[in-house]
């Protein structure tokens, strides 16, 4: 079986080549591509799952980053709460200028954040939920 967050981190890589080639001017000002993830981190798998991902993400940087573009990743707890993951996916966007949202494992939390990330126009990624509309 697959690793899922290798996975996800493969899916990611595509959207993140498209925002360093122009797409995305913050990215090539400051030759950071910055990245939020938001997750339900209230219990030890939720935390590892969190670290695991962030570990993940900012070991591209190893390889000299994506297009010279290095990684960095932002990681906020949502405690499966839809105000949380609302603050913190504007959080990401208004004050860390991220260029891609990833999150959150709730889909309650899920879809209240899209509403937000389809208005800004920032990429978002749903590791996994279960509601049928994301």
């Amino acid at each position: 079986m697959k690793d899922p967050l290798k996975t996800i981190v493969a899916a990611a890589a595509p959207a993140l080549l498209v925002l360093t080639a122009g797409a995305a001017p913050a990215a090539a000002q400051d030759n950071t591509i910055r990245i939020g993830i938001t997750l339900r981190m209230l219990v030890e798998n939720g935390i590892k799952y969190g670290n695991m991902s962030k570990d993940q993400l900012e070991a591209v940087n190893a390889s000299g980053g994506i297009n010279g573009h290095k990684v960095e990743v932002i990681l906020l707890d949502d405690e499966c709460k839809p105000d949380k993951g609302v603050a913190n996916v504007n959080r990401f966007i208004h004050q860390h200028k991220v260029h891609l949202i990833m999150g959150s494992t709730c889909s309650s939390v899920s879809l209240p954040m899209a509403d937000i990330t389809s208005a800004e126009k920032v990429p978002q990624i749903v590791p996994h939920s279960t509601n049928a509309s994301i």
